[in-house]
C-alpha cells in the first residue's frame, strides 16, 4: 500500500515514539529494557482503580505513561522527592520493577 505521494504510510507502532506526551497510551510493557529518566510522578484514579501516571524522557522524547503495578508505585513513591531518575523497566516474574 502507498500514499498518494507514493511513499509507504507510517505504522502507528513507529509514529507513537514521536508523538506527545499523552496522546499514544504507552504502557509499561512498551518500555521494558529501555532506559527512561523519570521527570514526574501523579498519582490518578482511573476506571481500573489506583494508578501512577508518570513522565519520561526516552531517546530524547517527552512521554508519559499510566501504570496500576503496585511494586512500581511503591518504587514511584520512593524515589519520588528525587526525580529526575534514570531507570530501566524490567519484568521480573509476574511484576514491572525499576532496575
Amino acid at each position: 500500500m502507498t500514499t498518494e505521494k507514493g511513499s509507504a504510510p507510517k505504522s502507528f507502532n513507529d509514529l507513537k515514539w514521536e508523538l506527545p506526551p499523552g496522546v499514544a497510551n504507552l504502557k509499561v510493557a512498551d518500555l521494558l529494557d529501555q532506559e527512561i529518566v523519570i521527570t514526574e510522578l501523579e498519582q490518578v484514579t482511573t476506571s481500573f482503580g489506583e494508578a501512577t501516571r508518570f513522565s519520561f524522557l526516552l531517546n530524547g522524547h517527552e512521554m508519559e505513561a499510566l501504570t496500576h503495578s503496585v511494586v512500581l508505585k511503591k518504587q514511584f513513591d520512593a524515589i519520588a522527592t528525587d526525580l529526575p531518575v534514570t531507570a530501566t523497566l524490567r519484568k521480573t516474574g509476574r511484576s514491572y520493577t525499576l532496575s
